[in-house]
């Protein structure tokens, strides 16, 4: 992963995809950043002869070694739009 520019609040929107999960940007960092991160050596340390490592467990890792990130999960109230119904428009 090559980030050119990235602010902590877009990295966590972008994570949050492949994390499954919604991440919130707590790092109280405000500039942008430029980084690489190699996934392919965390992988490697956690693939056994049986099994693949989890995709989670990777980006936690990468996260952290590459960049001293962590990431906390705790609870949190996220703003949430729910559409019930969709009707098409009338005719004027």
């Amino acid at each position: 992963m090559i980030a050119h520019s990235i602010r902590m609040p877009e990295l966590a929107d972008y994570l949050s995809g492949p994390l499954d999960a919604a991440l919130t940007d707590e790092t109280g960092l405000s500039g942008r950043y430029g980084f690489t991160i190699d996934f392919s050596k965390y992988v490697e340390e956690m693939h056994s002869a049986d099994t693949r490592p989890d995709p989670v467990a990777v980006i936690r890792a990468a996260l952290k070694g590459s960049l001293g990130l962590d990431l906390i999960q705790h609870k949190e109230e996220v703003p949430t739009l729910v559409v019930d119904q969709v009707e098409p428009p009338s005719s004027n």
